[in-house]
C-alpha cells in the first residue's frame, strides 16, 4: 500500500497519447504489481483502489478491442493482457468479471496471431469470460459441439447399414 498513491498519476501516463510505446509498458508492469493483492485494505483504500482500477479497467478493455492482428507489439500487448489478469483476478474489489463478452470474442479471433506467452494470457481472460458468462463459448466448446451434431448425424437410422 506504500505506492498506491502512484497509481492515478501512472495510470494518466498510460492513457496520455503522447506516451511513447515503451513508456506505456513501463506503466502497465507498475500498474500491474500495484493491482496485486497486498493484504488487509481498510475502507479508505478500497475506494482508492477500486477508482483507478475501475478506471484503468474501461482504457484496458479498449486497449484489448484495438488490438489487431499485424499491428500488435509483443512486449506491449504482453503487459496490456498481464494488467488485464491482475485485474481481473481482484474478486475483493470487482464482484463480477470486468470485462465485456466483446473482449472475449476478440480475443478469440486474434488469438492466433499471438505467440505462447500472450496466448497463455488471453486463454486466463477468455476462461474467466466464460465462467462469468455461461453464454459465451471458448473455440474447443464450439468444436465439441460441432464434432457431437456430426456424432449423432452419422449415428441416425437412415445412414446406418444393415448388417448382415
Amino acid at each position: 500500500m506504500k505506492f498506491q498513491m502512484l497509481a492515478p498519476d501512472v495510470l494518466s501516463c498510460l492513457k496520455d497519447e503522447s506516451t511513447k510505446t515503451h513508456s506505456k509498458m513501463i506503466c502497465c508492469s507498475l500498474l500491474v504489481s500495484l493491482a496485486k493483492k497486498t493484504g488487509t485494505l481498510n475502507d479508505a483504500d478500497k475506494k482508492t483502489l477500486q477508482k483507478w482500477m475501475t478506471e484503468a479497467l474501461s482504457y484496458i478493455q479498449e486497449l484489448i478491442l484495438s488490438l489487431e492482428k499485424q499491428t500488435s507489439k509483443v512486449k506491449f500487448t504482453n503487459n496490456v493482457l498481464s494488467l488485464a489478469v491482475a485485474l481481473q483476478s481482484r474478486t475483493d474489489i470487482f464482484q463480477q468479471n470486468p470485462f465485456d463478452v466483446s473482449v472475449c470474442s476478440h480475443l478469440l479471433e486474434i488469438k492466433s496471431s499471438f505467440n505462447t506467452d500472450l496466448r497463455r494470457l488471453a486463454n486466463k481472460i477468455i476462461a474467466a469470460i466464460a465462467r462469468s458468462h455461461p453464454k459465451v463459448k471458448t473455440a474447443t466448446e464450439k468444436k465439441r459441439n460441432k464434432d457431437q451434431v456430426e456424432n449423432v448425424s452419422e449415428n441416425s437410422p437412415a445412414k446406418k447399414k444393415k448388417k448382415v
